[in-house]
């Protein structure tokens, strides 16, 4: 069986998903062949990752986008992007994460998505002509869709199957002293090169005693910042993590019971809509994810019995998305 995956370029979470996927899948059924089109800051990633087949094939075809600019005319590229027709003629089954492109095949395409595009930015440039091949490549495609059942934000009416799954990969299996994480006042700071960062809010924070991390190369400029390094500096020991709500960092935190502190503009429909769904943080943090000041006050203020009961709220989010796919793999290959 020959499956091939084609991931968005747009930052690292639609990368990582995939990698959980297809390491999941190869422990399954090592013997299986493996193409992945993606971009060449992807392609490092998935080079450093030891997988268990050499029957993998890498396309570092995808420019690397960031869709924040130009959003709709690089989604107008990227859909019109050739794919190679010898792999995807040869391919039983296609993998997208969240990309749709005119080459991939009509009747055998999954589309990896808790969002469409058209929902997402509030730009308006392109989006009525993205919106119109969109539209095509929903209706004209015999597809299904993989979705997050607890954060697909997709408000279209889609006439497909839809595959609802759990986070990929599995939850931290080490037990957590939460008093001692409350305690600690250790934080990482996760944001890409081009995100804004909240800079008055991380200094506020080193000055009444936090110990803040970062890999971000801006952000180390800072040196009251502390370097992190993955492999020294395990993710279960951090309080807290500053970063944006996406799908990636939302899993990180459930994972490693870190409390997320989340910091974003309104201009994101992504990101509004996952906060809205982590019920405990939007209540403690209200609508204050953009002033400095007053998320600092919020972080400040948190007794050991509300970060107790966020993290517990959190426990209530599955790891089943691996499992899932595999087993409709299993089943399709059946057919």
């Amino acid at each position: 069986m020959i499956v091939s995956f084609l991931i968005c370029p747009n930052g690292n979470g639609h990368l990582f998903r995939t990698i959980d996927l297809i390491d999941f899948i190869l422990k399954k059924k090592a013997n299986l062949k493996i193409n992945i089109f993606c971009s060449k800051k992807h392609h490092l990633k998935i080079h450093n990752y030891k997988f268990s087949s050499r029957k993998m094939s890498i396309f570092p075809i995808i420019p690397n986008y960031d869709l924040r600019k130009n959003t709709y005319s690089r989604l107008i590229n990227l859909y019109n992007l050739r794919l190679s027709k010898k792999v995807i003629d040869e391919t039983d089954i296609f993998i997208s994460d969240n990309l749709i492109n005119k080459y991939l095949p009509k009747t055998s395409t999954i589309l990896h998505s808790n969002f469409f595009w058209s929902e997402v930015y509030s730009s308006k440039e392109n989006l009525s002509k993205y919106k119109n091949i969109e539209k095509k490549f929903l209706t004209q495609n015999t597809c299904r869709i993989i979705s997050n059942r607890y954060f697909g934000t997709c408000k279209k009416k889609v006439n497909f199957k839809k595959i609802k799954i759990g986070f990929t990969s599995k939850k931290n299996s080490k037990k957590t002293k939460l008093l001692t994480k409350y305690k600690e006042k250790k934080i990482l700071v996760y944001f890409s090169g081009n995100d804004l960062c909240p800079d008055n809010l991380i200094d506020k924070l080193i000055q009444n005693g936090y110990r803040v991390y970062s890999d971000n190369i801006s952000l180390l400029r800072n040196n009251k910042i502390l370097k992190f390094n993955r492999k020294k500096n395990k993710m279960e020991n951090f309080s807290y993590l500053i970063t944006k709500p996406g799908l990636g960092s939302i899993k990180d935190s459930i994972k490693y019971k870190i409390l997320p502190i989340f910091y974003f503009k309104k201009n994101n429909f992504e990101y509004v809509e996952n906060f809205k769904k982590l019920a405990m943080i939007k209540k403690v943090f209200k609508n204050n994810h953009f002033n400095e000041e007053k998320i600092f006050k919020i972080v400040k203020n948190i007794n050991f019995l509300t970060y107790k009961n966020i993290l517990n709220e959190l426990d209530k989010f599955k790891f089943d998305g691996d499992q899932i796919f595999w087993n409709f793999l299993k089943n399709y290959e059946k057919k």
